[in-house]
C-alpha cells in the first residue's frame, strides 16, 4: 500500500491517498474539491472503493457526498458523529461558509474494529475528544497513524467546537495515541507529519517526561 496527503480547501484539511498495488483506493478525509480529487483519480486509473473520514466536521467531509454518488462507493463515519455530519454544512458558517453536502449513506465505523486492504490491516481506534465521534486509523505495516484532528504537530484538537468532549481528549492521546511504538509516523488532519516519539517528547499540550 502506498499513502500520500493532499491539503484540500481554504482550510487546507489533509486528505489521505491509500492506494494499493491494483490500483483500488481509499481515500480519507476528501474535505473539499471533488472535482480536483475526481481527476486525480481517474488520471491515475485508480478506483476508488470506499470512503472513510475521522470525524464530522466540514472540513474534513465536504467532498464525500459528491464523491460518494460519482462512484457509488460506501462512507464510513463513526456513529456518534452522524449528527454531526448532518449538520455540518450550517455549522460552517461559523467559518464563512463551506460547500458541504449532507451525506446520505453513511456506515459506521467500530472501534478496533479491522479493515482489511492490499496487504496491510487498517485498525480504527475510536479517539473522542474533538469530537465525539473522533478516530484515528493505525496501519501497523505501515507504521503510520492517521489522527484527524486528535493530535497535530506541536498541538491537539480543539475542544470549543459543536461536538467537543473536552475531558475525553487528553486521555484518548495519551492512552490511545501515546501507547502506539515511538517510530510511527502520524498524518495529522492539517499540518505537517510528525512521530509519535516526537509528540510524547515535544508536544506542549500532551507531554510524557
Amino acid at each position: 500500500m502506498k499513502i500520500e496527503y493532499l491539503p484540500l480547501g481554504v482550510i487546507e484539511a489533509n486528505c489521505i491517498f491509500l492506494t494499493a498495488e491494483n490500483g483500488e483506493l481509499i481515500l480519507v478525509d476528501p474535505g473539499d474539491e471533488p472535482e480536483r480529487l475526481a481527476g486525480a483519480i481517474e488520471s491515475n486509473s485508480l478506483t476508488l472503493i470506499k470512503i472513510l473520514l475521522t470525524h464530522g466536521h466540514f472540513d474534513h467531509i465536504g467532498a464525500a457526498e459528491t464523491l460518494q454518488k460519482k462512484y457509488k462507493v460506501p462512507v464510513f463515519i463513526h456513529p456518534s458523529d452522524y449528527l454531526l455530519a448532518d449538520a455540518a454544512s450550517e455549522y460552517s458558517f461559523s467559518f464563512g461558509g463551506y460547500p458541504t453536502k449532507k451525506i446520505k449513506e453513511k456506515k459506521p465505523l467500530a472501534d478496533g474494529e479491522i479493515i482489511d486492504f492490499d496487504d496491510s490491516a487498517i485498525k480504527v481506534i475510536h479517539t473522542p475528544g474533538h469530537t465525539s465521534g473522533s478516530v484515528s486509523f493505525y496501519i501497523e505495516k505501515l507504521s503510520t497513524v492517521l489522527t484527524g484532528d486528535t493530535l497535530f504537530a506541536g498541538g491537539v484538537g480543539r475542544t470549543d467546537l459543536v461536538g467537543a468532549m473536552p475531558d475525553a481528549l487528553i486521555p484518548s492521546i495519551r492512552e490511545k495515541l501515546y501507547t502506539l511504538p515511538d517510530d510511527t509516523a502520524v498524518i495529522p488532519g492539517h499540518g505537517e507529519l510528525t512521530s509519535i516519539g516526537d509528540e510524547k517528547r515535544y508536544n506542549r499540550f500532551v507531554r510524557v517526561d
